[in-house]
């Protein structure tokens, strides 16, 4: 437990944003007039099919790996016994051992696998962020104004000087 808190602490630390110190934060307005705010730009369809691909994989593959784990516990509960039975090993009772070992193992490729695509899926996120742009409003230009209300649409106008 302690192991996973602390690789999710060291992972979370090496994608936190840092300061730069070739930015300006606190730079003055060109114009004292104009309204900066920033804008999220949107990810390309290819990066949100891909995003979204590797998602469902990991949801997939854990479902899988969940139905591996549960039939082998389905398995050990005919084989195993926890008092003396009287019964002897049979071809049966060894097959169902062969397939709790089998299930095991596929169990453990599965969560894997989920783990694995989780992580892909978090790395593309991460990386493929695509940043924000600085929009500038000046209210001395005109600007044109169409609202929709219920029933119609305002329209009007807006400028400065």
């Amino acid at each position: 437990m302690r192991r996973g808190v602390l690789v999710l602490a060291i992972v979370f630390a090496g994608t936190v944003a840092r300061a730069r110190a070739d930015v300006d934060y606190f730079k003055a307005a060109q114009k004292p007039t104009t309204v900066t705010y920033h804008v999220g730009n949107d990810r390309p369809e290819r990066t949100r099919w891909l995003i979204g691909g590797l998602g469902g994989a990991a949801g997939l593959s854990l479902l899988a790996g969940a139905y591996f784990n549960f039939e082998a516990h389905d398995a050990a509960t005919k084989v195993s016994a926890h008092t003396l039975t009287g019964k002897v090993w049979s071809d049966d009772l060894q097959g169902d051992y062969d397939r709790i070992h089998s299930s095991n193992v596929k169990a453990i490729v599965g969560y894997s696998l989920a783990g694995a695509f989780a992580i892909a899926t978090i790395v593309v996120v991460l990386k493929s962020d695509p940043g924000e742009t600085d929009v500038e409003i000046d209210p001395t230009k005109p600007t044109a104004m169409i609202a929709p209300t219920p029933g119609g649409a305002i329209v009007g106008a807006s400028w400065g000087f």
